[in-house]
């Protein structure tokens, strides 16, 4: 039987094991936002579950309790967080919804490092709440030790499945995760432990003499060193077997499988004409068309000498044409890849009004590393392909369009550039 203090503990752990799967998400989100619904997700029920054993409630009538109240706080949270576009009741039962039936594919769909958006952060948030309430409820209603560890485990194993693109703190993740579930573990083992020594209902209590002279083994199982020698074994044993297995294991050898790559979420443009067919009408054109404007504040950095509409990679013998794959892009972008290492320069400001230039291409001088558009609307979405750096617009019409965008030079040193493919 759990005492008042067991169960707390067990419970609080459980709480701490999800909030540690939960931290998967760092590299999905810009910010640090993101950990408001993962770690509220995760106290929010084990307060629950903490709560109604102790007023002695069935496990079923708390797991009820807590699926009732997942979407309560859910729409709760995303019209008190800032950024996540929701701001009334009606639209947070919506996007609550929308995110218990769909989330996981937006957040697939998301270009990298995602926004806020409500939609992207329900999945986080009903992963937690649910991983939390099962573990909690198995830790209190249980006696295995590694029971209450399944739970967080799929969470984990979920979240780096929405992530896998992005996650960068894998190893540290890891690591973490395995601490915390070797301490629960052994906290429960050790329970056990006393649950077997214990004396059954209705015998009295053997003395310490008579446990010595019956069993001087179950009298050493008693103290607190006895119980740690009991149960540090199944921990280590456990701690040696995970990265062997990890590594037998398909998933651990090679490339690992991306479920973004499995989902052709492009961005609904029309590119199926490259840009340069109409570059020979637009040169010929008298008197000549104002295709866009530009502000450009560059203050110290060195001042960009071209403006770029898109990156064309693929030649067919005829015409040159793109291959991207644009996602919905949040403020912040990812940055080239190629460039590696290689030293930034000064911050470049653009403001940019789209004239008479058609789309789908947005242009910007240099590669962008943050956009501030209009985005809130389906036809307004702006969409990024990391390889090559093109933005593009979902808009039918790109006249009147206006968006800032933020940019850095490269500054290679000589070796970077001798190293360069």
């Amino acid at each position: 039987m759990q005492t008042d203090e067991e169960r707390a503990a067990e419970v609080a752990l459980c709480c701490a094991l999800t909030c540690v799967a939960g931290a998967a998400y760092a590299d999905f989100f810009s910010g640090w936002q993101f950990a408001v619904p993962v770690v509220g997700g995760a106290v929010v029920p084990a307060l629950l579950v903490a709560l109604t054993t102790k007023r002695g409630w069935r496990a079923g009538r708390t797991a009820l309790l807590a699926a009732a109240a997942l979407p309560v706080a859910a729409g709760a949270l995303l019209l008190a967080l800032p950024g996540t576009g929701v701001s009334s009741v009606g639209a947070a039962a919506s996007t609550v919804v929308d995110g218990l039936s769909g989330g996981w594919a937006a957040m697939l769909a998301a270009g990298l490092p995602a926004d806020l958006h409500g939609d992207l952060l329900v999945t986080p948030l009903a992963a937690s709440w649910l991983a939390c309430t099962a573990a909690a409820l198995l830790a209190v209603h249980t006696e295995g030790p590694i029971v209450p560890v399944g739970p967080p485990t799929v969470a984990l194993a979920a979240a780096l499945a929405l992530t896998v693109e992005a996650a960068s703190n894998r190893l540290a993740l890891a690591i973490a995760f395995l601490g915390v579930a070797l301490v629960l573990m052994l906290v429960r083992a050790n329970r056990a432990v006393t649950a077997l020594t214990e004396a059954p209902p209705g015998a009295a209590a053997p003395s310490a003499r008579e446990a010595r002279s019956s069993s001087p083994n179950a009298a050493r199982l008693h103290t607190p060193a006895g119980r740690v020698a009991f149960g540090v074994p199944l921990v280590v044993g456990i701690a040696v077997a995970s990265p062997l297995a990890a590594g037998a294991l398909p998933p651990g050898r090679g490339d690992r499988l991306d479920p973004r790559d499995l989902r052709d979420e492009r961005l609904e443009i029309d590119d199926a004409l490259t840009p340069l067919v109409v570059l020979k009408s637009q040169l010929k054109t008298d008197p000549p068309r104002s295709l866009f404007r530009i502000t450009v504040d560059a203050g110290d950095a060195p001042a960009p000498d071209r403006v770029r509409t898109a990156a064309l990679d693929a030649y067919d013998g005829a015409l040159w044409t793109t291959t991207g794959d644009y996602r919905r892009a949040g403020q912040e972008l990812p940055g080239d890849a190629a460039l590696g290492d290689a030293s930034p320069g000064g911050r470049v400001h653009q403001s940019i009004e789209i004239l008479d230039l058609e789309g789908p291409f947005l242009p910007a001088m240099g590669r962008p590393l943050t956009i501030d558009a209009d985005a809130d609307a389906d036809e307004a979405l702006v969409g990024f392909d990391p390889v090559a750096g093109n933005l593009v617009s979902a808009r039918t019409s790109l006249r009147g369009h206006r968006y800032d965008v933020y940019r850095t030079v490269a500054a290679p040193s000589e070796e970077q550039l001798a190293a360069a493919t």
